[in-house]
This record gives C-alpha cells, sequence and structure tokens, in this order.
C-alpha cells in the first residue's frame, strides 16, 4: 500500500513527461510551468530543510548533512555519508527521489549528477511525496551496513550485519570467536560463550568492527536466527 501511494500518484506523470511531447507543451506554457523534465537540478534547490530521499540505489549526488535517506535492504550507502546523514531501511523503499519543503525532484534512474528528472514546485505533488515518504520513514528500521567480508579491516569502526552459516566455534576465557561462511567471504564474530551459535545454524550477526589479536572481528550486540534477525 505504502508504494503504491508513493508512485501510482505520479507513475502517469513521468510517463507523459518522459516523452518529448510532454517537453515541447511544458516549454510552450503560458505561464511558468510547475513541472518539467530538468536535464540539470541540484538538490541545493530543494529548499534550506535537509531533504528527504529515497533511493534503491547507491546515492551519488551529494545532499546536505541532517538529509533522511531511506533505502531498500542491501542497498550500499558511502561510509562518508554515514555519520551525517540520518539512514533508515524499508523493504518498499523504491523508485529514486528528492523531497524538499516546497519542490521535489523524482529521478529517471539512478540519481547521479547526469540522471534525467523530473522537476515539479506542484503543490499537490510535493505534499503527496512528502506524506508517502513520511509513511514510510515511521515504518522503516536504523541502517546497518551490510558487511564485506573480504575488505572487513576497511570498515573499521562501523556497525555492520552479516548473515551466513556458523562453520567454526572456539571457546576460551568466557569468550567465542564464531566463523560465519558468507557468500563473500569467511566473517570472525566475537561474542560471550554463552551467546554462541550451534556449528550449523544460519544466523545474522551485528555488531562493530574491530582490529585485535586475533585479527579484524565484528564485536556482536546481536546475535540470532537469520529469519529473526531480519525482523528486528
Amino acid at each position: 500500500m505504502a508504494v503504491s501511494l508513493l508512485w501510482i500518484g505520479v507513475g502517469f506523470l513521468i510517463g507523459v513527461l518522459g516523452t518529448g511531447f510532454a517537453l515541447e507543451f511544458a516549454n510552450r506554457q503560458r505561464n511558468a510551468p510547475k513541472t518539467v523534465l530538468a536535464r540539470t537540478w541540484s538538490t541545493a534547490d530543494l529548499g534550506t530543510e535537509p531533504p528527504r530521499v529515497l533511493t534503491a540505489s547507491t546515492l551519488q549526488v551529494p545532499v546536505p548533512a541532517g538529509t533522511r535517506l531511506l533505502v531498500p535492504p542491501g542497498t550500499g550507502v558511502p561510509r562518508d555519508m554515514l555519520s551525517k546523514l540520518e539512514i533508515r531501511i524499508h523493504p518498499d523503499a523504491l523508485g529514486n527521489m528528492a523531497v524538499g519543503t516546497h519542490k521535489a525532484i523524482m529521478f529517471l534512474g539512478p540519481p547521479t549528477p547526469t540522471t534525467l528528472a523530473v522537476s515539479t514546485v506542484d503543490p499537490s505533488i510535493v505534499d503527496h511525496l512528502q506524506r508517502a515518504f513520511d509513511r514510510l520513514w515511521s515504518e522503516a528500521r536504523p541502517y546497518v551496513a551490510e558487511a564485506t567480508p573480504r575488505q572487513l579491516h576497511a570498515q573499521e569502526g562501523t556497525v555492520v550485519e552479516i548473515t551466513g552459516k556458523v562453520v567454526d566455534v572456539l571457546k576460551a576465557n568466557k569468550q567465542a570467536l564464531v566463523r560465519v561462511q558468507n557468500p563473500g567471504g569467511d566473517v570472525v564474530v566475537r561474542m560471550p560463550d554463552h551467546a554462541a551459535p550451534p556449528t550449523g545454524a544460519l544466523v545474522r550477526a551485528k555488531g562493530t568492527v574491530r582490529r585485535g589479536p586475533q585479527g579484524t572481528v565484528i564485536e556482536a550486540d546481536l546475535v540470532a536466527p537469520a529469519v529473526e534477525a531480519a525482523a528486528n
């Protein structure tokens, strides 16, 4: 339902404006057009308040600090943006758009500096997108980066998640080192020994990447069966 509210209301608009006829029509209106197909645009034009941004692709355009960024699970976010943006995850965060106070930009593809976009100041459309975004935002969970096993050292200090199969458990001094096998490679997760899952279990672990005597590991604050963890 949330996706329908977000896109059905503007889907026809995007389809029409995506044609040369619509662009010509918009440019010939007697008054300044409220909605145009923009070949150049900037998120700086969205107003003085940080915008709402929704994207199903890796964000490749500059946005101001404090921007609310909504992405679907599995979407990469550049590390330098993690600390300056408020980021949440929602499975229905499909499409690509940025919404300000009085203006909205709907990208006709992944948001890059060269992507064509529909730009509108139509109050009814902007209000519709603001309300649809806010509804998804209220249902979303905080963003946690996916661990990259082969480059885990580069994520030091970052909170990450990893899903995989437990292939080895080593316990000592009330601590456990759990080796989790993931399609991207194996990762060692450190946790209290009483929390260690059995070998063969499919788990999702969340924690902070640390370097220590055992190498680069994930210091877990959550280890749960994969299905259960995905719901948290």
